[in-house]
């Protein structure tokens, strides 16, 4: 989306319920929960910042039911 609101673009394209997304600090990949996995469960999602290569990063579900609103994914450096 530009700095005005327009040219907007649907990214994730999946009918689930995707949330509070947080792009990396390069602005390669964005993070984000999502239960499109399983309706009833919330696990963390990344994908690249152009929508492609949507991967799960989490085993067991963050969260049990929607809605639940949590703020973004912490990026954090690897050790």
């Amino acid at each position: 989306m530009n700095s005005d609101g327009t040219g907007k673009a649907n990214l994730t394209r999946n009918p689930a319920v995707d949330i509070a997304p947080a792009f990396s600090p390069d602005g390669k990949m964005i993070a984000f929960w999502s239960n499109r996995q399983d309706a009833r469960k919330v696990d963390v999602w990344r994908m690249s910042s152009d929508g492609s290569n949507p991967v799960q990063l989490t085993i067991e579900p963050v969260a049990e039911t929607l809605p639940w609103r949590p703020g973004p994914p912490s990026w954090q450096p690897l050790p």
